[in-house]
């Protein structure tokens, strides 16, 4: 019978993608606050640019509760994690082009900023749902935790993002110098927008 615990390749594959995980977080907490900075020209909405702050603050977090059970398997991450370029020639091939698009993606808008920062989160949930499988399937219970929590706090950040990205569009086009006519701050809130959310519901 196959035991997940025993088998050395398993083992090897599931202490890479913990690794590759781990440093993504690193890695994304500078891009975040990169992108804070560069969103203070958004004076309109001001609280954009703090939930970027607080999420950057979530991937740092992350990262601190994976490095123990790194450690446990022996592994001390040696990568800087501001050196995004050195990353994507030692992570392992599913890392590798994110991390590449990462560094090349350079949002200028607030709409930008939104966009990119939506698609680097689901990235992010998928790797943490997948992180959970393989946890479980090895017998790591603490790893399946975390990546299980982690992955909510996520799907919390991006339901949040989701549910405010009609006003982001809006805000948008204010701060390109656009007229935006009043009814339509009344129109990106009404339910059958705001109420997409739904799409981040558990699946019954």
């Amino acid at each position: 019978m196959f035991n997940a615990n025993t088998n050395p390749k398993f083992k090897e594959n599931f202490v890479a993608y913990l690794t590759d995980i781990y440093t993504f977080e690193s890695t994304f907490s500078k891009t975040l606050e990169s992108y804070g900075e560069r969103a203070s020209a958004f004076k309109d909405f001001p609280e954009f640019r703090a939930r970027i702050y607080q999420c950057a603050e979530m991937c740092k977090e992350h990262s601190k509760h994976l490095l123990p059970r790194l450690e446990f398997y022996n592994v001390r991450p040696s990568v800087k994690a501001t050196d995004t370029k050195e990353q994507s020639r030692t992570f392992s091939s599913f890392t590798s082009p994110i991390l590449s698009c990462m560094d090349m993606v350079k949002p200028e808008t607030l709409a930008g900023f939104a966009t990119t920062w939506y698609t680097f989160g689901h990235f992010k949930i998928a790797s943490y749902k997948l992180l959970t499988t393989l946890a479980r399937t090895f017998g790591d219970e603490e790893v399946a935790r975390l990546s299980e929590r982690h992955m909510h706090e996520e799907m919390e950040t991006q339901r949040w993002l989701f549910e405010h990205m009609p006003e982001i569009g809006l805000f948008n086009l204010q701060n390109e110098g656009i007229p935006v006519p009043q009814n339509a701050w009344a129109f990106v809130r009404e339910p059958d927008l705001v109420g997409t959310s739904a799409a981040f519901s558990p699946r019954k």
